[in-house]
């Protein structure tokens, strides 16, 4: 790692999760790009995590109670930290199965100045590391369209980037994530808060087509924890998705495509709105069970490889 400013912040912010946390350190640890920094705010663990985060020089590290908004203080306090232009999360439990994700990530931003946020596909773990199943691993085949395309599959799939991989701008996180006057269910999911205003305010996101990390399932995880309040939020999230949806194609809410220093891109117009309520629809069509019917994958295919061709309202202008 660099002794100056790095391109690169990496934020974990971790509570009692020192079974798991020299496996997600070393993972950080083996990228092969290096100009990092690795940032861990502790909510005042009680389980010996201090005392492996002592064992990692490299590792910047901060133990406290974490204030009355939880893991969102905890993420305020990481952002405030951080140093790089990018930043990437990694939270305690989880990690990195591509030691080139890092390199990859940064170099797309570097190389694409509109795009905000880059993101590839996690993988699930069990609690004892055994790689399961893909998240949204059809993606991999027919992954979504970047830049302004994203917008019609976000408002018909409600989709949110996996926070445990995905890099974005270190101003652009301390921007969208919630804070004190956020609605309530943004503090309960501010991941989920984090992605919402990510796209309200027009920033473009791009997919790296392959898989970078891991998620593990565990006893006594966190959303396990407070599935009670976590999953009511998740469906406002869902709710807050169409709803913006329909603002925007009635025109009651004036949408505008925006670079990451916040200036303005493009602007959907009127006959751009009537195209967002198709292709949105038929993002959302294609998500209900009854199409995943044999048959009906195949109108699905061929569906989704037309409107791949149909690009003219999705170039900024």
């Amino acid at each position: 790692m660099s002794d100056s400013a790095p391109l690169l912040s990496v934020v974990t912010v971790s509570l009692n999760g020192a079974r798991f946390l020299r496996e997600t350190l070393d993972s950080v640890a083996r990228q092969t790009f290096k100009d990092f920094e690795h940032i861990v705010v502790d909510g005042g663990s009680t389980d010996g995590t201090q005392g492996i985060l002592a064992e990692y020089p490299s590792v910047r590290w901060i133990s406290e109670p974490d204030g009355d908004l939880g893991i969102v203080s905890a993420l305020h306090k990481a952002a405030a930290m951080a140093n790089g232009k990018y930043v990437i999360q990694c939270f305690i439990s989880d990690g990195f199965l591509d030691a080139t994700w890092f390199a990859r990530a940064v170099g797309h931003m570097e190389n694409n100045p509109q795009c905000a946020l880059v993101w590839s596909l996690p993988q699930q773990m069990s609690e004892d590391g055994a790689l399961q199943g893909l998240f949204h691993g059809e993606l991999l085949d027919r992954p979504p369209r970047g830049g302004t395309g994203f917008l019609p599959f976000w408002f018909g799939s409600q989709f949110v980037f996996p926070e445990g991989n995905y890099c974005t701008y270190t101003a652009i996180m301390r921007e969208c994530f919630p804070s004190h006057g956020s609605p309530s269910h943004h503090l309960v999911q501010p991941h989920l808060a984090f992605v919402y205003n990510f796209m309200r305010r027009g920033y473009l996101p791009a997919m790296i087509p392959r898989v970078s990390s891991y998620f593990r399932v565990h006893e006594g995880q966190r959303y396990q924890k407070r599935l009670a309040i976590e999953a009511p939020a998740a469906r406002r999230y869902q709710k807050d998705v169409i709803a913006l949806w329909w603002a925007v194609v009635l025109g009651s809410q004036r949408y505008v495509f925006r670079r990451p220093d916040g200036t303005s891109l493009a602007t959907v117009d009127a006959a751009a709105r009537r195209r967002l309520l198709r292709d949105a629809a038929v993002e959302w069509l294609l998500r209900l069970k009854v199409i995943r019917y044999p048959p009906i994958r195949v109108f699905r295919y061929l569906w989704r490889t037309v409107m791949r061709e149909r690009t003219s309202w999705r170039t900024p202008r």
